[in-house]
């Protein structure tokens, strides 16, 4: 058989279009590697210097913690650098919200008096005496029949001599907290858990409304008098009396729970700090992570609030 001479031509061109059709192929999975590698570098980067400024936020927390005093912008050895500042926490207008949730067996505690430069107990600036206490706490659409609604305990603290009448001792000049009293009343919305363990029942939150969100369950006007599913004060009326109030949850073990407190005060009284709020923002390059923590003020244990203390021999 004999070739002619165009038909040469022909197949030199189609040898030549495979060719391409080959470097195009190589150059597209080269590309397409060359994209995802440096895709890989960039995530792998990114993700190490998110962590370098967490690490650095959280060595911010920690030296806001040490110092009890604001830090400014501090490098460290990695060139990651933080900044943290600490703010008193005080309520804004008539109540409290707490800054975070609770689970069951957790507490959260509302002052009534201030503390000092050492952490005493102070009426300077503030003494309150709160005249009426709204409860309010649960995410809004907890069910009140649910094994997993919450129920909690309120413990206030107060300060009075029965003998003499009198009150102010843990907030004078000596510090003296042996005329320390405690009034505690338990509240459960699931009105069948709670007749069969002594829990009184409580009501829905239609008074916890313009705060920060819509709370489900809500304990109203805990003050005042001495009736049933309320606490009763000696001295209730008088600033110093007072000291704080124990909020413990129940039964919500899974789900954590919000929790505000209401009408706290007269009108005229502004409420006292609860504790410091720090802020701490970490950097890396132009990565930037941030830590909020809270630091109420120091209190006993709650192991010891079951437990009996004395100065001498304990007798049957």
């Amino acid at each position: 058989m004999v070739n002619l001479p165009g038909e040469r031509y022909r197949e030199k061109g189609q040898a030549l279009l495979i060719v391409l059709l080959v470097m195009s192929v190589a150059i597209t999975i080269v590309l397409s590697v060359v994209a995802r590698s440096i895709s890989d570098v960039s995530v792998t980067t990114h993700e190490e210097e998110s962590v370098r400024a967490f690490s650095a936020a959280e060595a911010g927390i920690e030296e806001a913690l040490l110092s009890g005093l604001s830090v400014g912008q501090t490098t460290l050895s990695n060139n990651a650098s933080y900044e943290a500042n600490v703010f008193e926490t005080s309520p804004s207008g008539r109540f409290f919200i707490y800054p975070g949730t609770l689970l069951t067996g957790d507490s959260a505690t509302v002052w009534f008096v201030s503390h000092d430069s050492d952490g005493n107990l102070s009426c300077s600036p503030y003494c309150t005496a709160p005249t009426r206490i709204d409860v309010c706490w649960g995410k809004k659409g907890t069910l009140d029949n649910d094994p997993e609604t919450p129920a909690i305990e309120v413990t206030i603290v107060y300060d009075y001599d029965p003998i003499t009448s009198t009150t102010g001792y843990a907030t004078g000049v000596n510090h003296n907290y042996q005329y320390l009293r405690v009034v505690r009343a338990t509240f459960d919305p699931n009105v069948s858990r709670s007749a069969d363990n002594k829990f009184n029942s409580t009501n829905l939150g239609t008074d916890c409304t313009g705060l920060d969100q819509v709370y489900e369950f809500q304990k109203a006007n805990l003050l005042l008098n001495n009736a049933a599913e309320r606490l009763y004060l000696d001295c209730w009326i008088t600033p110093g009396c007072a000291i704080a109030m124990k909020i413990r949850f129940f039964y919500n073990t899974t789900t954590a729970q919000p929790l505000a407190i209401n009408d706290l005060l007269p009108v005229s009284t502004n409420f006292p700090p609860q504790g410091k709020l720090i802020e701490s923002v970490g950097t890396s390059t132009d990565i930037s992570r941030k830590i909020s923590v809270f630091q109420g003020y120091p209190e006993v244990p709650v192991i010891f609030e079951t437990a009996v203390t004395s100065s001498s021999d304990i007798q049957k």
